[in-house]
């Protein structure tokens, strides 16, 4: 997930999880903190309801604690939370002082809500927290799976584009390669790579540093481009090579090896990674059994039919 919808993803769920918090709170809760205490710094309210620095870490902790650190290193974030509890807070009071609680809709999105919570709750705590994982697992898990903590081979390349439409016309590829052939020969008139991509070179990222891409792993690339850059001779100039975005002039200046990432470099991930796969099958497990044990059932051909009539 990218990093901003990841983002955006965890503030909306803490958000609703606050949001039933301030819902179960009476109206007029007022946060009883000593005024030593630095928590106890008013960082908003309306009218008698106080919202602290305290009261709001308590509601970032209950997130697990990888998810806290990020959202509480991030004030911009932060500042976001803040003024939704408050609307929250403002606007649940105007629909209790309306009696909208006692609407059998929002009562049953209340209550669809609580349970949603309560059972993600039950679970964690009958199974997420009883997840114990040593150093032997580690080890062993890393071992199977050496593939996951491996750095890929890498070409440090640099390069001259001259851009394609998506679907270009006869014309506009000859027109290119025209283009394209020229550069190439005052490169092997000895002109200097980096001073014709600033001349002539199409792609933005990389004009300005004269073609420079810099390291990068097969899987950045165009295919097309990887096949080439990976395969030719180091200083030998390339051209012209055709991929998505146009036609290049290539130049690889550098290749390494892929390589393996010793244990204790990676040892975190490894856990992160161990840690997932355990939860994922122990939590879905325990779903399976405590459903069986209830003879729960989902008639799912019946829902299809009627879906698709």
């Amino acid at each position: 997930m990218n990093i901003i919808k990841k983002n955006r993803l965890h503030l909306l769920l803490l958000f609703l999880f606050a949001c039933l918090y301030l819902v179960a709170t009476p109206p007029n809760w007022v946060n009883a903190a000593e005024e030593s205490n630095p928590d106890s710094t008013i960082i908003a309210q309306a009218g008698d309801w106080k919202l602290t620095y305290g009261d709001i870490k308590r509601i970032v902790g209950y997130y697990p604690k990888s998810q806290q650190k990020e959202l509480m290193a991030n004030p911009r974030q932060m500042v976001t939370l803040v003024q939704r509890l408050v609307q929250a807070k403002v606007l649940s009071d105007k629909a209790y002082s309306e009696g909208f609680e006692n609407r059998p809709d929002i009562k049953e999105q209340l209550e669809l809500f609580t349970r949603d919570k309560l059972a993600s709750a039950f679970v964690r705590e009958k199974v997420v927290k009883n997840i114990k994982i040593t150093d032997q697992d580690l080890r062993l898990y890393y071992r199977s799976h050496r593939e996951k903590y491996q750095l890929p081979p890498m070409v440090k390349v640099r390069h001259i584009l001259i851009r394609l439409p998506k679907r270009p016309s006869p014309e506009e590829v000859k027109q290119a390669k025209k283009r394209i052939k020229d550069i190439l020969a005052q490169l092997r008139k000895g002109g200097k790579f980096d001073a014709l991509a600033g001349m002539y070179s199409e792609d933005p990222g990389s004009r300005g540093k004269g073609g420079e891409l810099g390291w990068l792993p097969k899987s950045a690339l165009d295919p097309s481009f990887a096949k080439a850059a990976f395969s030719a001779r180091i200083g030998k100039l390339v051209g012209p090579v055709r991929s998505a975005f146009g036609l290049h002039i290539i130049q690889v200046e550098a290749r390494k090896p892929g390589r393996q990432l010793p244990f204790n470099k990676v040892k975190e991930r490894v856990r992160a990674d161990l840690f997932k796969e355990l939860q994922a099958a122990r939590v879905s497990n325990f779903i399976d059994d405590q459903l069986a044990s209830e003879k729960a059932r989902i008639d799912r051909e019946a829902l299809i039919k009627l879906l698709m009539q």
